[in-house]
């Protein structure tokens, strides 16, 4: 049996990821910029509304500050949602390292997707490996696999690469997702994340013509396929030992 390159990731740049408006769920204040700033800027160049919902308060580890250091994370969002351009993002502050993706999170985002209407939602992918990345990925999962509306899935990548089937061009954006991602200096003063994207950027560029020197990876997910329930393994620890049928929620059958 005989295959070709092409079959497993593109070699041609998409001009959009999709179109219409747009709602992006980021675990941590940052995620929407490291993973989405090239989805989002084609959205609002394309005129779609888009929305930014930040799910935790991103102050794991520090104790008794009197909230401050989750106020320094929710400005440093609201600067880098102005360099974008997209607005005020919505913050729901649970606890960091605290999703659990069960049905409480599930009505939360069903209640979040219903009252923006939106066509595309994004979330980071099955592959991630921040407990707070994969418990909400599963969850966002779990409700467009429910939903009877036109909503499309797609997946971005943050700190693992994901399988795509998209790649949307950058390069001409990069500068503004460079100063975008410098709002975040809490971050950027505990590990240089900013050139860990960029680099992924980079790499992403590497089934691409030569003039794409940066790409963003995504994945659009077929609702078809989440209809017929087939497990989704890659959302659980490969050694957990549990059922993969529960990575997606053991919601009813």
């Amino acid at each position: 049996m005989s295959h070709h390159e092409p079959d497993y990731i593109p070699y041609h740049v998409a001009p959009r990821v999709g179109g219409g408006r747009a709602l992006v769920f980021a675990p941590h204040p940052d995620d929407e910029v490291f993973g989405c700033t090239g989805a989002i800027l084609q959205h609002l160049a394309d005129g779609d509304d888009v929305r930014v919902i930040v799910v935790t308060d991103g102050a794991f580890g520090v104790v008794d500050d009197g909230g401050i250091y989750a106020a320094t994370r929710r400005a440093e969002s609201r600067a880098a949602a102005k360099v974008l351009g997209y607005g005020e993002p919505m913050f729901w502050d649970y606890p960091d390292r605290g999703l659990v993706a069960d049905e409480v999170l599930v009505c939360r985002v069903v209640e979040a997707i219903e009252a923006w209407g939106g066509l595309l939602v994004y979330v980071p992918s099955w592959w991630e490996i921040h407990p707070d990345h994969t418990a909400l990925s599963a969850a966002v999962t779990e409700d467009v696999r429910r939903a009877n509306s036109r909503t499309q899935l797609v997946l971005y990548e943050v700190a693992v690469p994901l399988h795509a089937n998209v790649l949307l061009d950058v390069t001409s954006v990069i500068d503004k997702k460079r100063t975008a991602m410098a709002c975040f200096a809490s971050q950027l003063a505990q590990q240089s994340y900013d050139q860990h994207v960029i680099a992924l950027n980079r790499y992403r560029s590497y089934t691409l013509p030569f003039d794409v020197r940066y790409a963003e990876a995504y994945r659009r997910v077929d609702r078809t396929a989440l209809e017929i329930r087939q497990p989704l393994p890659l959302m659980m620890r490969v050694d957990s030992g549990a059922d993969p049928q529960a990575a997606v929620l053991g919601a009813p059958k």
